[in-house]
């Protein structure tokens, strides 16, 4: 798989600083091939109960694909984000995430059992989690950035973080 997507990319080099691949969630072949052609990953998690069951399956995947495929050097996992957050109107996101319909901590669940502090026990970074919006899909449609699309909606500050983090990363290497 890695002898399709890199080479590509080295033959082809495309003029930017950064690459972001989006694939399904399926994993197979277009997470393969975006692996192999990776030099970070950064995985979005939906805070619901099929999706936080498959958490494990997927750092399975990524770990013996990393292995399998003699990857060198080897993709670095940036982290996990909880995406289509909706805390307001999904209690199983509340309860996922151990926060309020406000976005505050709740007390009566263990922080410990929280989504995000089970990532980051692992030693894996958690991002703050993005919110749902239809906004995101209707910009998508027109091909526009959601800020383009919607001047004024502050839903895309929910990526700052992420893109913080990339920036940094950039900057170190």
């Amino acid at each position: 798989m890695s002898s399709l997507l890199l080479p590509r990319l080295e033959d082809y080099p495309l003029d930017a600083d950064l690459i972001i691949f989006d694939t399904p969630a399926s994993l197979e072949p277009m997470g393969l091939m975006a692996l192999a052609a990776s030099t970070h990953v950064l995985a979005a998690i939906k805070p619901e109960y099929k999706d936080t069951g498959s958490f494990a399956d997927l750092l399975d995947w990524y770990y013996n694909k990393v292995d399998e495929l003699r990857l060198r050097p080897k993709p670095s996992l940036v982290g996990f984000v909880p995406t289509r957050v909706d805390l307001y109107e999904v209690g199983t996101h509340r309860d996922i995430l151990g926060l309020d319909k406000k976005g505050k901590p709740r007390k009566d669940i263990a922080l410990t059992e929280t989504l995000p502090s089970v990532i980051q026990q692992m030693g894996i970074h958690c991002f703050p989690y993005i919110r749902e919006s239809n906004y995101y899909l209707k910009a998508c449609g027109v091909g526009l950035p959601l800020h383009l699309y919607r001047p004024g909606c502050e839903v895309y500050k929910d990526f700052d973080p992420i893109v913080n983090q990339l920036i940094k990363l950039m900057v170190e290497e």
